[in-house]
């Protein structure tokens, strides 16, 4: 998309000679990269200009759930999708990411299922809560739960009933 700006007209016409003598003044490259950084803000202000006309409209906009987890001495959010499952250690848990990563938290396990509250993520154990949506298989005859990553997790009584009619 190329725009018209009256800062950043086309470089190939300049209107006399003062013009062209300036714009020589900064490396050709330069131009281009910054004449590229426009256009690019310009395709963000269309897109927000597109998200606000929905907006008004009334269209619901689907946004990320998702919690902000402090983490040694910073603080960062993590997306509910994006976690496999939340495991109890004591008065700890540990965070469990489908990209692999975990992050040890001084909260216990009931305190991420009440701040998380989401529907995908089930408490079938004592020790874990676990993203109902990476479930690959259950083995009923062993009480276990294998997830995508190659994870599994027991589940108890309370556990057995969630997943009674679950199937993957």
């Amino acid at each position: 998309m190329s725009r018209e700006h009256p800062i950043f007209p086309k470089y190939d016409h300049f209107r006399n000679y003062y013009e062209m003598k300036s714009a020589r003044m900064l490396p050709l490259n330069e131009l281009v990269d910054l004449r590229n950084e426009v256009e690019h803000l310009y395709r963000q202000i269309d897109d927000l200009q597109a998200l606000l006309a929905r907006t008004e409209a009334g269209i619901r906009i689907p946004l990320d759930k998702g919690v902000f987890v402090n983490h040694r001495e910073s603080s960062r959010f993590v997306r509910i999708n994006e976690i496999l499952m939340v495991k109890a250690q004591s008065n700890y848990s540990v965070i469990h990411l489908i990209n692999g990563e975990t992050i040890m938290t001084s909260k216990t396990l009931k305190h991420w299922q009440e701040k998380l509250n989401a529907p995908q993520l089930w408490r079938v154990h004592q020790s874990y809560l676990i993203n109902s949506k990476r479930i690959t298989s259950i083995d009923r005859l062993e009480n276990r739960i294998h997830l995508d990553d190659g994870n599994s997790v027991t589940y108890s009584k309370a556990g057995k009933k969630l997943l009674k009619n679950f199937t993957v």
